[in-house]
């Protein structure tokens, strides 16, 4: 096979010039001596296939051959070695060990400086960053790297070490959020006992005519406006995929997302003319990581055109490993930070499905972050006998919808924070 090139992988910012077989090598390299984290190459970035990597013995062998020198984190060849470096600090974002706070804003909670601990762990993790390879192990640490905080509703994991946040300060922290957001709301208490009697019926066959039912349920929701009609809507969109059949475990992606995620995510947050929901399986985001998309996604329309994306989600079955779930909610994040970014956005609306289970985050600003917390957790029934068990998240779908709706511009837009890749 005829040689076109001969690539070379070297640090852009050692004098002396030594090759290193993989790009992953080299990124480590980078981040042992240099202490600087550069986004990961592209997997779309392939080198032309009649190329080779560099050798003393290749050279001597095809000495017309040209020699070009491969950025670490583009598609970018370059025929000398110094213009590596100013290529880099030009084009892409670095995530240095140190970064100065330059903001005079900080984020208090109960006397606890959460900045300046948010910046003191993420310091520490990308000076050490060759202990959190494993995203799947180290979720957390790589959300950190793109200044992203992780708050959970269960805080006694340790997946942020006691030292930066206690268990008592995470709590603290959490209670903190929901409380400006003012999330725990309470729907009209009349709605609760009107549903249930109507449910109690469809449930116990004694109103066998499904349109009866969903008839009763729509003269509930036209006597409410906003959010409160919403939730009321997404308890009757569900009605008709509730069967009194024994259907077993469900095994299609399309099926979830089409008879069980897809209504209930249409009645919270894109009953306005001015919302489209969508499953995106078959969609890609022309701003997602490296051609990649999420599962779900809400989209704001103005003047008939696009604006943008306030709620993203990914939906995987019940038996997938747990690795995969956690790989699919840091994507989640990224997806999220990105739309953030992108169209200056005070918050991102996410969830992940996992079977039935769907759990919420927000990704909102603070001084020095951006913080991703938990929200709530709703498990939809699968057949008609447990149609009952969804009005209990009644509250919850009300003060998701009405917290959707809050979404809005930053104006004038923030600087966005670097982000680490998804590999």
């Amino acid at each position: 096979m005829t040689i076109s090139m001969l690539l070379r992988r070297v640090c852009p910012y050692c004098d002396k010039m030594n090759d290193y077989e993989r790009m992953f090598n080299l990124h480590r390299h980078i981040q042992a001596n240099h202490t600087k984290l550069l986004p990961a190459r592209p997997k779309s970035a392939q080198p032309p296939k009649s190329s080779q990597t560099f050798t003393e013995q290749l050279k001597a062998a095809n000495p017309l051959v040209p020699i070009k020198f491969m950025c670490p984190s583009c598609e970018v060849l370059f025929d000398e070695k110094k213009d590596l470096e100013p290529h880099i600090e030009e084009t892409h974002k670095i995530f240095l060990a140190q970064e100065a706070d330059t903001s005079n804003m900080h984020w208090i909670v109960n006397n606890l400086d959460v900045t300046k601990c948010f910046a003191d762990f993420k310091s520490s993790i990308i000076s050490h960053c060759d202990n959190f390879m494993d995203v799947d192990r180290h979720f957390c640490q790589h959300l950190a790297m793109s200044s992203i905080l992780f708050i959970q509703k269960r805080h006694a994991y340790g997946n942020i070490p006691i030292n930066v946040l206690s268990v008592q300060q995470h709590h603290q922290v959490w209670a903190s959020l929901l409380g400006d957001f003012d999330f725990q709301q309470q729907l009209d208490p009349t709605v609760y006992p009107q549903l249930k009697a109507i449910l109690t019926k469809y449930r116990d066959s004694l109103d066998t005519d499904i349109i009866d039912t969903r008839m009763a349920i729509l003269a509930i929701a036209k006597g409410h406006s906003g959010p409160a009609r919403n939730a009321i809507l997404a308890v009757e969109s569900l009605l008709p995929s509730l069967k009194d059949l024994d259907t077993g475990i469900i095994n299609s992606e399309n099926h979830l997302l089409a008879a069980y995620i897809h209504p209930v995510m249409t009645s919270l947050f894109a009953t306005s003319g001015d919302h489209v929901a969508q499953c995106a399986n078959i969609k890609l985001k022309s701003n997602s990581s490296e051609g990649r998309r999420p599962d779900y996604f809400v989209d704001l329309y103005e003047r008939y055109q696009f604006q943008d994306t306030r709620c993203i989600g990914e939906v995987k079955l019940k038996h997938i490993d747990n690795i995969l779930k956690i790989k699919d909610f840091y994507r989640l994040a990224i997806f999220a930070k990105e739309e953030l970014d992108h169209h200056a956005l005070s918050d991102v609306l996410c969830f992940q499905t996992i079977g039935l289970s769907t759990t919420f985050y927000l990704l909102t600003r603070k001084p020095g972050m951006l913080v991703l917390f938990e929200l709530t957790t709703i498990v939809l029934p699968q057949v008609k006998a447990s149609v009952l068990s969804l009005l209990q998240y009644i509250d919850e779908m009300y003060s998701l919808s009405k917290l959707f709706q809050q979404i809005h511009k930053v104006i004038p837009a923030a600087d966005p924070y670097p982000t680490l890749p998804m590999t």
